[in-house]
């Protein structure tokens, strides 16, 4: 039996810390701000790495959740920037969030100066864990915990996926332990993300069947890699999962079978459209 998180809305009280999230995807920043809020964190937002950097230069912040591939700047460019500008006193705790799950990917991030390692799709207790190991350094975060009793923060327990039902494009069950809801408030708010998710990634899936047509490894990679780590955050578990073999490919410079994917990712997302007009 599946269990569902339980979110310790006055988390942010006990520690109260600055939050930075960096993605190019809307839909990712969209669905960990709404697990944040739901622990009494207000979060800022970036949508690359050269944001994230003047965000951090104008701002400050405690702990930044930087995404990986990005436009202007990537997450590693920007973690090292950061580290070259910032004192150790100063600088945030960067922590690692990418659909990428390569062997020697969290090494590289690590000797790059980050300070963690978050796979996506993101769930509540990797969110909660980063918050908990993260100091309060900034002076807003300084001032807010000033005369904050402590007490200690219940641990939030890792909650197996339900396995994906297959008449259903969506696993429903899955998004609602990813956001520690239950089940009916899931179904009711996952309409609205998948929505935003079909108008960002329709150009994402024409890329991908370009760059297969094409040979054109690069534009595979990347448009594979978005639209992997996007459908995962709406738990669209068969698109997910078919965007990661062609994103694979692209890596390992071989198209053997490409088509065929491409073929089904269209069929996936076709039966994701239906799914949503449906609701």
């Amino acid at each position: 039996m599946s269990q569902n998180i339980v979110f310790d809305a006055d988390l942010a009280k006990r520690h109260p810390i600055n939050i930075l999230l960096v993605d190019d995807n809307a839909i990712n920043l969209k669905v960990a701000s709404r697990m944040l809020l739901r622990m009494g964190y207000e979060v800022d937002q970036a949508e690359n790495g050269l944001q994230a950097v003047e965000a951090q230069t104008r701002t400050g912040y405690d702990l930044i959740f930087m995404d990986i591939q990005m436009p202007e700047m990537d997450g590693v460019t920007a973690t090292k920037t950061i580290i070259k500008n910032f004192s150790p006193e100063e600088r945030p705790r960067i922590v690692a969030v990418t659909a990428h799950a390569m062997k020697g990917d969290r090494e590289r991030y690590l000797e790059a100066g980050m300070d963690g390692y978050i796979s996506k799709p993101v769930r509540v207790e990797k969110l909660i864990a980063a918050i908990q190991e993260t100091p309060c350094k900034t002076p807003v975060a300084m001032a807010a915990l000033a005369g904050i009793e402590d007490a200690n923060t219940a641990a939030a327990e890792s909650a197996a996926p339900a396995a994906a039902a297959a008449e259903l494009p969506v696993d429903i069950a899955m998004f609602g332990e990813m956001l520690g809801m239950e089940p009916e408030d899931a179904e009711e708010m996952l309409p609205e993300l998948v929505e935003l998710f079909l108008d960002d990634s329709a150009e994402q899936l024409a890329s991908i069947e370009t760059a297969v047509n094409s040979g054109d490894l690069d534009l595979l990679r990347n448009a594979a890699h978005k639209m992997k780590g996007g459908s995962a955050s709406v738990a669209a578990v068969p698109l997910s999962k078919v965007c990661g073999k062609l994103e694979k490919m692209a890596i390992e410079g071989s198209l053997d079978g490409a088509p065929e994917q491409v073929t089904e990712a269209k069929a996936e997302f076709t039966r994701l459209q239906t799914w949503f007009n449906n609701q």
